[in-house]
């Protein structure tokens, strides 16, 4: 599949697989040119959305597998166009990344500290695939971003895979000192 995505080069790649079990209606996987993702955005309605005008699915819900067992509930709503709408998780909100991991994270956007607003959250949020949370200073620091895609995509995924979800996590507080 993914020699596929990476001939297509879309940023964002979903197969429509049938259903390998009960609690769901089809399985979908999600992909990018680098690797395949738990969930993403465009995709993830889209695929229902062509299905609904493709095969003329009626109105109604329909559950959607991940590769990574994640249960999306998408319902259907047809009139003068179809209309989807994603039911997602509740967002879970992981514990603050520490001093080093900011400074990788960084490092990973092609950025400085200076691009943070100081007392903004850096932290891993997920709603089923997980997002670092980041408030940089302006726009045009964004501009100036030169990201490396590899490293975020490896560190993200190490931080959340170690984050904790059970309560809401503090903020990072940028520019303090260390300790």
């Amino acid at each position: 599949m993914l020699a596929v995505v990476r001939e297509l080069n879309n940023s964002e790649t979903v197969f429509v697989l049938p259903q390998d079990g009960p609690d769901h209606d089809v399985r979908v996987r999600f992909f990018t040119p680098v690797a395949e993702v738990p969930t993403c955005g465009h995709a993830t309605v889209g695929a229902p959305g062509a299905r609904a005008v493709e095969y003329g699915l009626p109105s109604g819900s329909l559950v959607q597998k991940t590769g990574t067992g994640l249960l999306q509930r998408v319902d259907i709503e047809r009139g003068e166009r179809v209309r989807i709408g994603l039911r997602q998780g509740r967002a879970e909100f992981g514990a603050d990344l520490e001093r080093a991991q900011v400074v990788l994270l960084l490092m990973a956007l092609g950025a400085t500290r200076v691009a943070l607003v100081e007392d903004g959250p850096v932290l891993v949020v997920s709603t089923g695939h997980p997002k670092v949370l980041v408030e940089l200073s302006g726009s045009d620091v964004v501009d100036g971003l030169n990201p490396d895609p590899a490293a975020l995509t490896h560190s993200v995924m190490r931080w959340a895979a170690t984050a904790s979800s059970s309560s809401p996590a503090p903020r990072v507080r940028a520019n303090s000192s260390p300790g």
